[in-house]
């Protein structure tokens, strides 16, 4: 946003066709929350708009990028009630997953950011969900605004709250979300299709084996009759580089713990008698094959000893 408080948006693309000049002398009254069901940017949503009937006074992309298309001053088709139509300011944000739909920190931020400044410029009072801000589905038949009217509302609602407590009387402004996983936070059976809308190509990704190019669009139906999720990614919001950073967590973290597993069990060895470098060299084989229980038993002339190593980390 260049301006919050002009509510100057990052770029003005502003519709010839699908909105009604003027509000009918109504005024604004609050914000309806909707979402794109896709990863749209600016662009991309102006020409939906140019070609279907329907339409939002602004855009939040997935990068965070806010774009105008229907002035303030004249009515979005955005509610699917002609009366909302005339009373409020609708704000789209763009998708980054639909199983289950969710919008990007920046998106949720900025939107939020947004929702915050609105209510500031137009004298509506601190953003309150179903009070000046409220869900498309408030006023026709559907499940829009998706995450934004459910596991998303809450952190939405608070960012907006402290964006308009800082705007109107210098609270402190809210932190930004990191959203990179840490070590502890791993799922390691999960696993993602990430698609590149920018090219196409589309990714089959999991924290074990990282990123793999699918060369054939079966292969992309195979996963989805797996129920493999796709997230939709694009130069603004490039989610196979977060997903390869898992990657790189997680794998180091299980060559961390080979290492110490190994020098554990050459120092068993020893203690045993036995070869140290034939006992490394079986630890390895087996943990690179299956990274699962091993049990190795260690024998010399004067004692039998029997260690077992679980790969999952104790914590």
């Amino acid at each position: 946003m260049k301006n919050w408080e002009t509510l100057e948006a990052d770029e003005n693309l502003i519709l010839t066709t699908h909105y009604t000049p003027g509000r009918a002398g109504h005024a604004v009254k609050g914000v309806v929350l909707h979402h794109n069901a896709g990863n749209l940017d600016a662009r991309q949503i102006y020409n939906v708009w140019q070609t279907r009937q329907a339409s939002a006074h602004y855009q939040v992309a997935a990068d965070g990028r806010i774009s105008q298309h229907v002035w303030d001053a004249d009515t979005a088709w955005a509610c699917g009630d002609w009366n909302a139509n005339l009373d409020y300011i609708s704000i789209e944000h763009a998708d980054i997953s639909s199983s289950p739909w969710m919008v990007s920190d920046a998106t949720l931020d900025n939107g939020a950011h947004l929702t915050a400044a609105i209510c500031k410029h137009y004298g509506l009072g601190r953003p309150t969900w179903m009070v000046n801000v409220f869900p498309h589905s408030r006023f026709s038949s559907t499940q829009c605004p998706a995450s934004l009217a459910g596991s998303q509302n809450a952190a939405y609602m608070a960012r907006a709250q402290q964006w308009y407590d800082h705007m109107t009387n210098g609270a402190s402004a809210p932190t930004t979300t990191n959203n990179t996983t840490q070590q502890e936070d791993i799922d390691m059976s999960c696993a993602l299709m990430i698609r590149n809308d920018d090219t196409g190509l589309v990714y089959y990704w999991s924290p074990e084996t990282g990123l793999t190019g699918l060369s054939h669009p079966d292969q992309m139906k195979v996963l989805e009759a797996a129920g493999v999720p796709l997230m939709h990614a694009s130069k603004g919001a490039p989610w196979w580089m977060r997903a390869q950073q898992i990657t790189d967590l997680v794998q180091a973290k299980t060559l961390a713990y080979e290492t110490a597993q190994t020098k554990a069990l050459e120092a068993i060895a020893k203690n045993a008698g036995a070869d140290p470098e034939t006992i490394t060299n079986a630890v390895k084989t087996s943990v690179n094959a299956a990274l699962a229980n091993l049990s190795i038993t260690l024998t010399n002339q004067a004692k039998n000893i029997e260690t077992t190593t679980d790969s999952k980390e104790e914590n």
